[in-house]
Parts: structure tokens; sequence; C-alpha cells
């Protein structure tokens, strides 16, 4: 990172004749910008982001992105997208002044949290940020007294199977509920200009749920309507993930809903928005990890303890709390070729419950080693912790050529606040990228 009149401006490296997986193994190979040459390190790929916002757009065409700055706050990420033409869903006055910071406009931001303290709203208001969000009487108040002339966006209550149940019991008003706020805000002059709802992460097709959230969403655009409050915005939450399997029948049935309940016939003016987090994170980070450590306990069934220098107090931590399949790969095909055994795999705090994998089928490894771990830019280092003083702090910026020439075509924002840099490293190191 690098400042240039005031801008802020990242280099990105641009690589060309190899891929993804031999860069993040070069980048290994070689310890620039890193404290030591053993510390974990995230390959940021702007490539691979740039990717997934064609594909989201090209999935929900009638709706704009308002990126979840939750799921990855990295500055790279975000200025990418901002030239891309995304807006930031932010759900504090951290996340608010990191945004503003990075150059983006007022009106390319929302304050998503129903609950917010008065500081933070002070803020939105210095900023001109003033699409907010509601789901109780107490919080209208709070509003009216502190941002009477904010525009509302009022979260109501989703129906989420058993099993989930993840935000329906903190956030959102039922129906019924919502139809005494609606008429509340109007008698305080306070202009609600939406509706907006969350069916929360899609590991399973969550076409039912979504179909009775844009039903119980049009019941109140219906009941505005007759009450003359005039609704604009419908906000449709996020969830979707590129990874999953019913991605494109879950989007088959928003798409469906949309045109059945919010035809462009009736609502030609009608503003619709997401907030996609991990649909873009997720994949555009891998994560390098250095074994520090090996024990061996021999028997029946060798097996093989591996120690990590990251682990659940760190990187992994989001393992716990999302549903996630930890993708790895390893430094090279030789290394592959070793005897297989039962492992396990532990983080580098001084503590048991450190335990990133229990069970494993590895080739031998050496300390020294590394193993590569895909898909973990979502709530990874978000969540992260410095516990016992560990944690990663080296990040580095890559994209293929093929990929940078999509992402300029794309740019809506063409000050760049990136310095592409020509990358071929690997002619001085042919045997490393080649196995």
């Amino acid at each position: 990172m690098m400042s240039m009149d005031s801008k802020i401006v990242y280099s990105i490296q641009a690589y060309n004749g190899t891929d993804h997986d031999n860069v993040c193994r070069y980048i290994a190979k070689h310890d620039d910008g890193r404290q030591n040459p053993d510390d974990s390190f995230y390959v940021f790929d702007l490539g691979e982001l740039t990717k997934l916002y064609t594909l989201y757009n090209s999935l929900l065409p009638r709706v704009k992105t308002f990126y979840a700055v939750k799921s990855a706050a990295y500055d790279p990420l975000l200025s990418a997208l901002m030239e891309l033409g995304s807006g930031f869903y932010c759900a504090s006055q951290e996340e608010l002044n990191q945004v503003k910071r990075l150059g983006v406009r007022p009106e390319k931001i929302m304050l998503s949290n129903p609950c917010k303290q008065i500081s933070h709203l002070r803020t939105a208001k210095e900023h001109g940020v003033s699409l907010l969000v509601f789901d109780n009487e107490y919080e209208l108040r709070k509003l009216k007294e502190y941002y009477p002339t904010s525009r509302l966006l009022l979260r109501i209550s989703v129906e989420e199977s058993e099993k989930k149940k993840m935000y329906s019991t903190k956030y959102g008003a039922a129906i019924s509920d919502a139809r005494e706020l609606i008429l509340m805000a109007k008698g305080l002059d306070l202009n609600v200009v939406g509706v907006y709802f969350h069916v929360g992460l899609c590991t399973i097709d969550e076409s039912v749920h979504y179909q009775q959230a844009f039903a119980d969403a049009k019941e109140l655009f219906d009941f505005s309507e007759k009450n003359g409050v005039s609704l604009k915005l419908l906000n449709i939450g996020g969830g979707l993930r590129s990874t999953n399997s019913n991605l494109r029948q879950t989007v088959s049935s928003i798409n469906l809903a949309l045109e059945k309940l919010f035809p462009t016939s009736k609502y030609p003016d009608l503003d619709i928005i997401s907030e996609p987090g991990g649909f873009f994170s997720k994949t555009s980070f891998t994560l390098a990890t250095n074994v520090i450590g090996k024990r061996e306990f021999k028997g029946s069934d060798t097996q093989y303890h591996y120690y990590l220098n990251e682990g659940i107090y760190g990187a992994f931590l989001s393992t716990f709390t999302l549903p996630k399949e930890l993708k790895y790969f390893i430094m090279s095909k030789s290394i592959e070729k070793r005897s297989a055994t039962n492992s396990k795999l532990w983080g580098p705090v001084m503590n048991c419950a450190d335990k990133v994998i229990d069970k494993i089928i590895l080739p031998e490894l050496d300390i020294g080693d590394w193993i590569f771990w895909r898909n973990m830019g979502e709530y990874s280092f978000a969540c992260s912790t410095r516990f016992c003083g560990f944690g990663t702090k080296s990040f580095y910026n890559v994209i293929s050529n093929n990929d940078l020439f999509l992402f300029q075509q794309l740019q809506k924002e063409k000050s760049s606040c990136f310095i592409f840099e020509k990358w071929t490293p690997y002619e001085e190191s042919e045997k490393v990228l080649k196995f």
C-alpha cells in the first residue's frame, strides 16, 4: 500500500503463464513482505473477485449489490468492489469510517444494523449516510431524536428452518408489528422507504423461505400504499455462496418471485438491493500455513500430529461458526507421493481446544512444509483473535493477466486505486512451480 497525492493506492502483482496455486507456492518460497519466512499469509486474488462480481450480476440482473463489509474488511477488496460499482452494507461506525476513507460515496453506503449506538448514528449523519435500518419502536424513536431526516428500511423477520434459526430470534419485526411500525413512522414524520429481509446462509435450497419473505414484503408494500406511504426500495439480504450446489435453484426462485410480485411493469422505479458478503470474499482468499511442529505416535496405526501457525483462535475460528468444508493443497507433487497416514492438525495456541482437524489423511509432512487452504476469505481474518500473540498479518494481492483485462473492462471508477505490476518470477524458479 502506498499514498499518492493523499490517495491510497495498492500494488497488485499481475502474473502470466501459471495458475493461482503455483503463485501461492512461489510466495511461500520467497519471504518478501513477511516478518519471518515461515509466517502464515493470505493471497487475495482480484481476478477471482472480478469473476464473482460478474457472476452475481448475471444471476440477479435486477439486483444491486451492497457488499457486507463484515465478511472481509480488506481494503484492496473494498476498493476493487467500489471501482466495480458496488455499494456497501456497514454494521458499525468503524466499517462506515473505513469505506468512507476509501472514497465510497454516501449514497452507496447503508448502515444496516437494526440496533445502533447513538454515536454511530451521529457519525452516519455527519457523513451524509442516510439509509438506515430499524425493526422496533424503540429504535424508531431513537432515529426520530438523533437522525430524523434518515431514509429507513424496515427489517422483517423471516421464517427459518428449525436447524438454523440464526437470525429471526434476534432481528426482524413480525408482519403484524411491521404494519404498526409503518403507521408509527408516518405519525412521527419519518421517511420509511422500503422493506428489508434476510433469509441467511443458504446451505440448502431456501426457495420456500424466500417465497414467504417476498410475499410478506409485498403485503407491506400494499399496506403502505393504502396508507399513503410510498415504498421505493426492497432489500433481499444476503446468504448466497458461489460454492453452494443449490445456488442456481435458489437464484431462480428469487428471480421468479421478483417477476411475480414486483414486476417492472408495476414497479418501474423500484430499487432492489442485496448484501452479498461470503459470495465475494470466500473464494477470493487462500491461506498459507506452515508446519511448525510434528509428533509421531507409533502403534498398529501410526499417526502424526502436526502443529500449524494458524488455528481456531485465528483464521479457522469461522469453521466452528459456519458450515465449511476445508479444502487444501500442498507444496508439490513429490510430497503428495509420500506415504499417506492418519494425521491430526493442531493450531499454535497452548490450549487443547486449538484443534484444526481431528482426523485427516495426509502424506507424511516435515517441519517447514506448507499447507495451503482454499476458500478462506469469509469471516476468517475478520473473526481472528491475537490470542497468545499468534495471527496472520501478511497479505499478497495478485491477478492473472486475463483477469486483469476483465477487471479493467468492468471498472466504473476509472481513477484506479491500483498499480498493476507485471510479475514474472517463474523463469528463475521453474522447479518450484512445476513440481
